[in-house]
C-alpha cells in the first residue's frame, strides 16, 4: 500500500506539472488572479467651465457613450433618449450575440447605483483601462481600448462633465458573462502607467485621426471573423454586424473605394454625420447622427480629411438590398452576393480569374526619403487582381494582396506600414540581398590570392552582404508593361570595396507579375573585377494572411532530398547530407510544425529550420523547389528556379519585438523565407558550385513565385 501511495503521489504530482504547464503556455494565469491593474492614486481633476464644456462635448458628441449608458427609443430615427435615464446605464442585452448579460452601468453621480462613490482615479482606470473600481475587468465592450489614446486632459474633462450629470438612482444588474469568458475577460485590460499629452491637430488629418481613434469608428466599421478579430485588410470596409431593435443592420463601408463613399464631398459627409442622411436616403438606425450633430465643422472637416487617407476596400453592403452570404467579410448582409462579381473563383486552372478583363495597372506615389533621397512606393496589379507593392528602397516587397478559396484577399507578406519600419529594424523584410545572400564564414573569403575583409554583423560571420547591403540600397525603378504582365526593373551599382567586396558591380533585378499569377524575378549582373554574387529575395510570407498566427500548420514540399548542414554558427560544414529519416525531409508534404521541435542537433543549433537545401536538379531552367498549401485559405505558392539552393527560414528570430503592419505583432514562426541562392560561404568551399563572376561574363538568375488555390 505504501508503494501504491507513492505511485498515485507521483501520478498526482506529474499531472499537476502538465497542468500548470499548460495553463502557462495556453491562456496564463490571469484568468485565475485577476485583472493587470495599477495601485490607484490620490490624483483629482478640478472643475473648470472648459474642462466642464470639452467633456460634455467629448461624451454627447463624439464619444457616443451616451448610446450605452442611456436608453433610447431605438425604433425612431435619430434613436431619442428616453425620459430620466440619461447616464443611468441600460440593458445591453438589447443586441444579440453576447456571451452573456451584459449591462451599462449607471455613471451619474448617485452614490449608491452611480459613480459617486469612485475617485476620481478609479473613473480614469475604467476608461482607458478598463478595471472598475472593485477591480474587476470590464467586459471589453466598454471601448477602453479606443479610449488608451484619449489625452489625459480630455480625460479629466469627460470626468469633471460626469460629475456634472443629474443622479439618478437606477441599479443596474451586474455584467454576468458565461465561462470561460468571464474568466479569460481578465486577460484583457492593460496598466496604462505612462501620461498620455495633448495630440498633434495640427493639420485636419491628425486632427481626424485623433477623433476617429477615441470615437471607436473601427469597432463599428471593421468586419470581425469568428473570434472576434478585426479581419486583416478590411479597415473600415463595413460588413460589421448589429441586431436589436432595430433590425439586423451592417455597418457602411466607409473607405475611398467606389464601394465606399469615394464620391463622398465634404458636404456630403458633413450631411451624413449629422443627420443620418444622403441626399434624400436615410441611413440605417445605428448610425449616431443624434450624437454628432453637435461636432464642430473643423473636426467634421478632420474626420472627413483622415477617412480620405484609408486604404480603399472593394466591398459592397446597402441594408436596403437583401441580405445574402459574402464571401469576402464572411457575413450574411444585404448585397453581400455581390461582392462575388469581383471575387468569386473561376476555376482551378485560372484560380484568379473572378477579376479577369480588368486592365493591368502601375501606380507609384512617395513612400518618403533617405538622407534626402526620394523613396518611391510602387502598386503592380495583374488582369486577376493580384497586387504588389514594392519600394525602390531595397526592392522591398511591402505588401503581396492575393485571394483565397473563397475569394477574399489577403495581404500574405510580413512588413511595414511606412518606410521608417524598414530603416529601423534589420529583419530584410522583402528586401533584395546582396553582394552576397546568406553567410560568408569568419567575415572574409579569399579570391585569386587576395583575402578580402567583410563587415560582421552576425556574430563573427557576414550575413546578406554586412552592414550595408543591397536591402538598404536606393535602387533607380524603372516600369514597364505588354499584353499580359506589368514589371518594374529595378538598377543598382556596387561600388568596388562596397561592404569588403571588389570590383563595380552593375546589377539590375527585374520584378515581372503575370496574368498567369507569377511574381517573377530575373536577377543579372555584370563586374569589372572578379568578385562574388549570390542575390536572393528575403520576403516572409504567411500565407493565412499577415499577422494571423505562426506557420506552423502550412504545409510544405522542398524538392531536395540533400541539404547543407550547419555547425554552431549557422556556417556550412561542407557536408551534403541526406535528409532521409531527419526532421528535414520535406520531400514528400508536412506541415513545418510537425517535426520542427524534436531534438535534433541541426534543429537545436538553427533554432527551428534555417537550412540550405540542395535542390534536385534536371536541367538549366527553372525546376521546382518548394510548394507551400495553407489549408484554411487554400493558398498554393510554388517557387520555381535556375539555382542550385534554397534557404528554408522558419522565421526563428522572430521574437515579438517588432510591430508590423496594422499594429501586427510578429512572434516567433509567424513567418517563413524560401530564398533561393547558390550555397552558403561558396567561396570558402571550393567544393560548391562556384558563386564568382568574372569581367565579361554576365551573372543571371530566375526565380518564380506562382500562387493559385486548393479547396
Amino acid at each position: 500500500m505504501k508503494r501504491l501511495g507513492k505511485v498515485l503521489g507521483w501520478v498526482f504530482a506529474a499531472l499537476a506539472v502538465v497542468l500548470a504547464a499548460g495553463i502557462t503556455f495556453t491562456i496564463g494565469w490571469r484568468p485565475f488572479i485577476g485583472p493587470r491593474a495599477r495601485a490607484l492614486t490620490d490624483r483629482k481633476f478640478g472643475s473648470t467651465p472648459a474642462r466642464l464644456a470639452r467633456g460634455e462635448y467629448l461624451v454627447r458628441d463624439v464619444n457616443d457613450c451616451m448610446d450605452c449608458h442611456a436608453e433610447h427609443d431605438w425604433t425612431a430615427h435619430d434613436a431619442p433618449v428616453l425620459p430620466n435615464s440619461l447616464g443611468a446605464g441600460q440593458d445591453m442585452n438589447i443586441l444579440k450575440g453576447f456571451p452573456g448579460k451584459v449591462y451599462a452601468p449607471n455613471i451619474t453621480p448617485d452614490p449608491e447605483t452611480g459613480v459617486g462613490s469612485w475617485s476620481d482615479d478609479q473613473l480614469a482606470r475604467a476608461i482607458r483601462e478598463g478595471v472598475g473600481h472593485d477591480g474587476r475587468a470590464l467586459f471589453p465592450f466598454m471601448p477602453y481600448p479606443d479610449f488608451r489614446a484619449m489625452s489625459d486632459e480630455d480625460l479629466a474633462s469627460i470626468i469633471v462633465y460626469l460629475r456634472s450629470l443629474s443622479p439618478v438612482r437606477k441599479q443596474q444588474p451586474t455584467t454576468d458573462l458565461i465561462f470561460p469568458v468571464q474568466y479569460l475577460i481578465r486577460n484583457v485590460p492593460q496598466p496604462l502607467d505612462a501620461a498620455v499629452p495633448e495630440p498633434d491637430l495640427s493639420t485636419p488629418e491628425k486632427r481626424g485621426k485623433y477623433l476617429v481613434t477615441i470615437a471607436g469608428c473601427t469597432d463599428c466599421h471593421t468586419p470581425q471573423d469568428a473570434h472576434g478579430q478585426p479581419l486583416p485588410g478590411m479597415d473600415f470596409g463595413g460588413g460589421f454586424i448589429l441586431e436589436g431593435p432595430w433590425g439586423r443592420v451592417a455597418s457602411a463601408n466607409i473607405t475611398p473605394d467606389p464601394s465606399g463613399i469615394s464620391y463622398y464631398d465634404e458636404a456630403m459627409f458633413t450631411q451624413a454625420i449629422r443627420t443620418g442622411y444622403v441626399g434624400a436616403r436615410q441611413l440605417n438606425q445605428i448610425m449616431p447622427s443624434h450624437t454628432y450633430r453637435g461636432m464642430t465643422d473643423e473636426d467634421i472637416a478632420g474626420m472627413f480629411a483622415y477617412i480620405k487617407t484609408f486604404k480603399p476596400v472593394r466591398h459592397h453592403v446597402d441594408n436596403t438590398e437583401p441580405p445574402t452570404y459574402c464571401k469576402l467579410c464572411r457575413q450574411t448582409h444585404g448585397g453581400g452576393n455581390q461582392n462575388q462579381v469581383y471575387l468569386t473563383l473561376a476555376s482551378p486552372s485560372e484560380p484568379f480569374a473572378a477579376c479577369r478583363d480588368k486592365p493591368h495597372s502601375l501606380t507609384k506615389e512617395t513612400f518618403g526619403a533617405v538622407q534626402g533621397h526620394s523613396v518611391q512606393l510602387y502598386t503592380l496589379t495583374n488582369a486577376h487582381g493580384l497586387e504588389v507593392r514594392a519600394t525602390n528602397y531595397g526592392g522591398i516587397i511591402v505588401s503581396l494582396r492575393v485571394p483565397d478559396k473563397s475569394g477574399r484577399v489577403d495581404d500574405v507578406v510580413l512588413g511595414f506600414d511606412k518606410l521608417q519600419g524598414y530603416l529601423d529594424n534589420k529583419p530584410y523584410f522583402g528586401a533584395i540581398i546582396g553582394r552576397y545572400g546568406n553567410r560568408m564564414a569568419r567575415a572574409r573569403f579569399t579570391l585569386d590570392g587576395v583575402q578580402y575583409s567583410l563587415a560582421a554583423n552576425d556574430g563573427p560571420n557576414s550575413l546578406h552582404g554586412g552592414n550595408k547591403g543591397f536591402d538598404k540600397a536606393i535602387w533607380k525603378a524603372e516600369s514597364f508593361g505588354s499584353s499580359k504582365s506589368v514589371g518594374l526593373i529595378f538598377t543598382y551599382t556596387s561600388k568596388d570595396g562596397e561592404g569588403g567586396y571588389p570590383g563595380n558591380l552593375n546589377a539590375k533585378v527585374t520584378y515581372t507579375l503575370t496574368d498567369q499569377d507569377e511574381l517573377i524575378f530575373d536577377y543579372e549582373a555584370t563586374t569589372d573585377k572578379a568578385t562574388p554574387v549570390n542575390l536572393t529575395q528575403h520576403t516572409y510570407f504567411n500565407l493565412a494572411g499577415e499577422g494571423r498566427g505562426d506557420i506552423l500548420g502550412h504545409e510544405l514540399t522542398l524538392n531536395a532530398d540533400r541539404f547543407t548542414p550547419v555547425d554552431r554558427t549557422l556556417i556550412p560544414t561542407g557536408e551534403l547530407r541526406s535528409v532521409k529519416n531527419t526532421p528535414l525531409d520535406f520531400t514528400k508534404s508536412a506541415t513545418i510544425g510537425a517535426r520542427i521541435n524534436q531534438h535534433d542537433e541541426q534543429l537545436i543549433l538553427g533554432h527551428g529550420y534555417d537550412h540550405n537545401f540542395v535542390i534536385r536538379r534536371t536541367g538549366p531552367g527553372p525546376e521546382l523547389a518548394a510548394r507551400v498549401h495553407e489549408s484554411e485559405t487554400g493558398r498554393v505558392m510554388e517557387v520555381y528556379t535556375t539555382e542550385p539552393g534554397v534557404q528554408f527560414y522558419s522565421g526563428n528570430f522572430l521574437d515579438g519585438t517588432l510591430t508590423g503592419k496594422q499594429g501586427h505583432v510578429y512572434k516567433q514562426r509567424f513567418g517563413f523565407a524560401l530564398e533561393t541562392q547558390h550555397f552558403p560561404d561558396s567561396p570558402n568551399h571550393p567544393e560548391f558550385p562556384s558563386t564568382i563572376l568574372r569581367p565579361g561574363l554576365v551573372y543571371r538568375s530566375r526565380t518564380v513565385y506562382k500562387f493559385s488555390v486548393e479547396n
